[in-house]
């Protein structure tokens, strides 16, 4: 099969590949007259946009383009809705008293100030009893399928609606955790939210999988279901005037209600058009500055808390927390209050702490450690309160609040352990037997990773289909523990930290690789180092390349460079992303992608990516930005359920081969956005290859197809017969 590139006028396909250039045949320096117009410098490549022009460029691209912080509003999403799910559900024996008709706040006195006030609530529509248990069941059961992320968009704007109309029936039953939820409960309404850790992320990505199969999506009947009944209550609650007084909320929701029946037509019958392409667009811009209010509302709620404590009296000379600690409403464990407002240093340790914190954590966003250390500490400090104050869902909706500001590799590692938790769970359950011909026994239909393509009994996955489960010597773990290595059968110390600078390729083993000082006279040639010549050149090069200095290496591969790139996910500081460069450097990469954090272990690198052109990406989505705004198809490389072979697939000549981590593989959004993921065949007893290996036979596959390959391996023959004549002369000396 043949994975079709992108294309668009702005980005049009190639339609004769571009002939490979040699290297120089003689070490004479090229002259900058010499080239073409449409070759290019000798000589590290420059940006392609500079200036503020670029960048506001690049910027606007981002936003438009993707959904920033899929996580941090996945996390909001799940936090917020677990938050008010699990309150519903404390507060169930007590819902008549505290919202329903036998609350101390009547309904006629609820009504008179939803009447002043132009609060919004369907509970305010009629008193019966059977409508109230209604609304309140249906909230309940809107803030699970949110949690769980199903059907998102309605269960966003059902929440919304369970949440304002709960509130404002009776708005003096609250702990100041309501007026968070209460707010979060409308943003979420504008965000995509629902792009990974949920059920309708599944559901897109076996739609992915079917469209990479060729296949037509799964049809949709749900979202028509519930999309008529609900245009049928909106209707009627704009006739008689049930929407309040305000006309931000009727807009709002006709604004919803219309965008989810353009975008199931648009989604049905042109899926591929400008008009999705603009609903995208859109809805990453709303999504985006949505998810930007949000921060600076936390900014504003720990600025206005800070700033207003430090007014206080008692937060001045450092006695605040003792008085709730000796209240008898803010104290659930009064043994375990009076030992801490017994000590007079914790106390005043905990007030001032508490006011540094608010005030300070603003202006940490600009950096990101201490960001991040601020986090770590507020997060514990509405553990307390929950603890301690008997407080719970204020801290719970806080500590939601929060979870915005957390990076992205944290939370990409979390979703990973829980998933690898959640497996090893259920492998131990009954009935999840893994021998064959037993019940709960994966079947051959299955696949030897069960019916999701995914080990069950846990060991972690290599990135492309199985396990490389590291083993412990001395029988048991322990700080001390050394890990076997699956591949070298090396031990190592699982703790330590790889060096900063790797090792050359032939240090400290065997007989030293490379050549001695160069013989004279030198070559006079602007593009040797004379520290090479009279030194010797003990570096990872070719030698083609000995002697050269390094800037001169990196022009002379800028002319050769293959169209496809390299992007490997790092969030775990995964060694096999030192030998996926290494790897690309040899088939000549155009460009190397980390897609993660910013460090990555270059251990397996060899200094390889010192000759390499390496760009950096926060998350896939900004990956996924930079390859659109390419017109480059990103192809993941991944044993998964519904991945095509690579051995039947025609890689594009413009691309960029995404590889996962050893034990994950590919994340959940990577897969998504994936034109395609390729699996490789396997024929032995082994579950998986590894990482770096699957990448190899990737990039090889593409070099088959496209590149210029030698007839004497993998140098020109002008390279050939540069390197004769280099040895000739230092035999002779």
């Amino acid at each position: 099969m043949t994975i079709p590139s992108p294309q668009s006028p702005q980005n049009p396909a190639p339609q004769n590949p571009a002939p490979q250039n040699p290297a120089p045949q003689n070490p004479a320096p090229q002259s900058s007259g010499s080239q073409s117009a449409g070759s290019q410098p000798a000589g590290p490549r420059a940006p392609r946009s500079g200036g503020s022009g670029g960048g506001l460029a690049r910027g606007l691209q981002r936003v438009t383009a993707s959904a920033l912080g899929p996580y941090q509003s996945a996390v909001v999403r799940i936090g917020f809705a677990a938050t008010y799910l699990f309150f519903l559900l404390r507060e169930l024996p007590h819902r008549h008293e505290l919202y329903g008709p036998d609350s101390p706040w009547h309904w006629d006195l609820a009504r008179q100030l939803t009447e002043g006030n132009r609060a919004f609530s369907v509970l305010m529509w009629t008193d019966s009893t059977v409508w109230f248990e209604a609304v309140y069941a249906l909230t309940l059961l809107s803030a699970a399928a949110l949690m769980l992320g199903w059907r998102t968009r309605t269960m966003s704007v059902l929440f919304m609606v369970g949440v304002l109309s709960v509130q404002n029936r009776s708005i003096f039953m609250g702990d100041g955790g309501d007026n968070v939820v209460h707010l979060m409960a409308i943003y979420l309404v504008l965000t995509r939210c629902a792009q990974v850790w949920s059920l309708d992320a599944r559901r897109a990505a076996r739609n992915a999988r079917r469209a990479a199969e060729r296949l037509p999506p799964l049809r949709d009947i749900v979202g028509p279901v519930l999309w008529a009944p609900l245009g049928y209550v909106l209707v009627t609650a704009t006739a008689l005037g049930g929407l309040g007084g305000t006309w931000w909320l009727p807009a709002l929701l006709w604004i919803l209600w219309l965008s989810a029946a353009v975008w199931w037509v648009v989604d049905r019958y042109a899926p591929r058009s400008e008009v999705r392409t603009l609903l995208d667009v859109l809805a990453n811009l709303a999504h985006n500055a949505t998810l930007a209010v949000i921060m600076a509302e936390v900014c504003l709620i720990y600025a206005t808390a800070g700033w207003y404590k430090i007014q206080g009296s008692r937060w001045q000379d450092g006695t605040a927390l003792y008085y709730p600690l000796n209240l008898d409403y803010f104290t659930p464990w009064p043994a375990l209050s009076d030992i801490l407002g017994a000590s007079g240093l914790m106390v005043m340790v905990l007030t001032y702490g508490t006011v540094i914190v608010q005030v300070a954590f603003p202006f940490t966003l600009f950096n990101r450690r201490v960001k991040n250390v601020l986090l770590v500490v507020m997060i514990c400090e509405h553990a307390g309160i929950a603890l301690l104050l008997g407080l719970p869902f204020f801290s719970m909706a806080m500590i939601a609040a929060d979870a915005v500001f957390l990076p992205t590799a944290f939370l990409v590692w979390l979703g990973t352990r829980a998933t690898l938790g959640r497996r090893r769970l259920l492998s131990r359950l009954p009935g999840r037997s893994r021998t064959p011909g037993k019940p709960g026994a994966p079947t051959r239909a299955d696949g030897p990773d069960g019916p999701d393509g995914r080990s069950a009994d846990g060991p972690t996955r290599d990135g492309h289909g199985g396990t490389e489960e590291p083993r412990l010597q001395g029988g048991g773990g322990g700080q001390y523990a050394r890990r076997v290595s699956s591949e070298t059968g090396r031990t190592q110390n699982p703790l330590a930290e790889p060096p900063a600078e790797p090792l050359q390729y032939d240090e400290g083993y065997g007989q030293p690789i490379g050549v001695g000082p160069h013989p004279l006279p030198w070559p006079d040639d602007e593009r040797y180092d004379p520290e090479l010549l009279a030194g010797g050149d003990r570096r990872n090069v070719g030698d083609a390349y000995r002697y050269w200095t390094r800037e001169a290496i990196v022009a002379d591969l800028d002319l050769r460079r293959h169209d496809f790139h390299v992007a490997v996910e790092n969030w775990t500081h995964d060694f096999n992303i030192g030998s996926v460069v290494r790897t690309a450097n040899a088939f000549l990469a155009k460009e190397i992608h980390i897609v993660g954090r910013r460090r990555w272990n270059r251990r397996g690198a060899m200094v390889t990516d010192r000759y390499q052109h390496v760009r950096h990406h926060s998350d896939t989505a900004d990956l996924t930005a930079w390859a659109t705004a390419e017109g480059l198809p990103i192809i993941g490389i991944d044993n998964l359920p519904g991945a095509v072979p690579l051995e039947r697939t025609e890689l594009p000549r413009r691309c960029v081969l995404l590889f996962g981590q050893e034990g994950p593989g590919l994340t959940e959004e990577a897969r998504e956005h994936a034109t395609t993921v390729c699996s490789i065949a396997q024929f032995g007893s082994t579950r998986s290859i590894n990482a770096g290996a699957a990448a190899a036979i990737a990039m090889h596959a593409w070099i088959q197809r496209y590149a210029d390959v030698p007839d004497r391996g993998r140098l020109p023959s002008h390279a050939w017969r540069r390197t004769s004549t280099t040895r000739k002369r230092l035999a002779t000396k």
